[in-house]
């Protein structure tokens, strides 16, 4: 009797639980929908605002160059130093914008690697027999090698994906990650470069 009085009691906590487990899924759906329209939205926008950086950036450094020319070096360097120091001084400063500049661009121009650009389609790779690469991308229906991810601003994978830079309008992948470090270090050190430059006239 104990055995059938139970039965029913959990019975109606079964089927009381459902419209909560189906309330919770719904509110898991609403969530996982309101999640993928952000992350839609700001992907349209850093499209959006990649070439505005672009800009930006390029007009800084020109900023930078044209006061370090046309009001540091004939105000306070060759005055204090001499022409000989100042043009040596100068010279090395061009010799980082060009690096800074080269590297930039080639952030901007080399294609970061694109799986589907060198691997055939994955019906085909399945049809010659190739087990090797074993996942693919449903977005891009291409074959997913290790350290492959899909970026929702190129709406493409890219081979050994770093991330994705506003300020190159680019991913940091497979063949232009050499450049991106690069130009790193070369801002970094004409930024250094110029903060002690201006430490001369002080």
């Amino acid at each position: 009797q104990v055995r059938q009085v139970q039965a029913p009691a959990r019975a109606r906590r079964r089927w009381a639980r459902k419209p909560q487990q189906a309330a919770m899924v719904a509110c898991e759906d609403t969530c996982f929908a309101c999640i993928a329209v952000v992350d839609s939205c700001f992907s349209i926008f850093l499209r959006v605002l990649g070439p505005i950086l672009i800009v930006a950036a390029n007009s800084l450094i020109g900023f930078v160059v044209y006061e370090y020319l046309a009001v540091l070096t004939p105000r306070y360097l060759k005055p204090q130093l001499g022409t000989l120091p100042t043009l040596l001084i100068t010279s090395f400063g061009i010799f980082l914008l060009g690096n800074i500049l080269f590297n930039y661009w080639a952030c901007i121009l080399t294609s970061p690697g694109f799986p589907g650009d060198h691997l055939d389609a994955v019906e085909s790779l399945e049809e010659a027999g190739h087990a090797r690469i074993r996942r693919h991308c449903r977005k891009c229906k291409a074959p997913k090698p290790n350290r492959t991810h899909h970026c929702s601003v190129c709406n493409r994978c890219v081979m050994k994906m770093d991330h994705h830079c506003p300020w190159i309008n680019n991913c940091v992948g497979f063949y232009n990650y050499r450049y991106f470090l690069l130009f790193l270090f070369y801002l970094a050190s004409g930024c250094l470069f110029v903060a002690c430059s201006c430490t001369v006239p002080i």
